[in-house]
C-alpha cells in the first residue's frame, strides 16, 4: 500500500472548512426544500442552469463563486448571512504541533504515482523541509 504525507497549511484547511461549509448548508437547505416538494430540477429551471452544473456546484466538481452562491440562495429563497470574527481557541482542538508525533526534524520524501505511459518515466520526488513549530 502506498501513501503520501503532506502538510495542508492554515491557509488552505481553513479556505475548504469554509467552502464545505457553504456547500453543506445548501444541500440542508435543498433537503428542506425537497421535503416541501421543490426538486433540484425545480432549482436548476429557476437559475437557468443544466441539473448536472446544479450538482457539480452541490458536490465540489465545480467551484462556487460568490455569484453562484447568491443565486443559490435566491433560488431556495434564502437570505445569506456573512460574519467574521475573531478566531479564538476552543476546548478539544488539537494544533497540529501538539498533536503530531513526529519529533524530529528530518526531511521529508514526498512522491508522486506515475500514471502507466508509454513515454519513459520520471519519478518526481520532492525534499520537503518540515516547518518549525513555536
Amino acid at each position: 500500500m502506498k501513501f503520501f504525507r503532506f502538510d495542508i497549511g492554515g491557509k488552505a484547511r481553513r479556505a475548504s472548512r469554509l467552502i464545505g461549509s457553504v456547500r453543506a448548508e445548501f444541500v440542508k437547505a435543498l433537503i428542506h426544500e425537497r421535503e416541501n416538494g421543490l426538486t433540484r430540477q425545480a432549482v436548476a429551471t429557476k437559475l437557468q442552469i443544466p441539473r448536472s452544473e446544479l450538482n457539480d456546484q452541490l458536490t465540489g466538481a465545480s467551484c462556487l463563486t460568490l455569484r453562484d452562491i447568491s443565486d443559490l440562495a435566491w433560488a431556495l429563497d434564502r437570505d445569506i448571512k456573512f460574519e467574521l470574527t475573531p478566531r479564538s481557541q476552543k476546548p478539544g482542538q488539537n494544533l497540529i504541533s501538539q498533536a503530531t508525533t513526529i519529533t524530529a526534524m528530518t526531511p521529508t520524501v514526498v512522491g508522486t504515482i506515475q500514471p502507466n505511459s508509454t513515454l519513459p518515466s520520471r519519478p518526481q520526488t520532492f525534499v520537503v523541509q518540515q516547518r518549525q513549530t513555536k
